[in-house]
């Protein structure tokens, strides 16, 4: 999106929650699950990573295999 993006600080909790384990409090567990369940049934490769630089937008990229 092309919105106000996220903080440095904000973009490395997030990515942690994605990887680390169940979420706190202050991750996004949307994404949390979503990604769990593309690694649980696609394989560890796939999943979703994210990217965001303040002020100009956030990227949320979605790996699937091709089928």
């Amino acid at each position: 999106d092309n919105g106000a993006g996220m903080s440095p600080e904000r973009l490395a909790e997030v990515r942690r929650g994605l990887t680390g384990g169940a979420p706190d409090e202050r991750t996004i567990y949307g994404l949390y699950n979503v990604g769990e369940r593309i690694r649980l049934h696609f394989g560890e490769e796939y999943g979703i990573s994210i990217d965001s630089t303040e002020g100009e937008g956030t990227v949320v990229t979605v790996r699937l295999p091709r089928s």
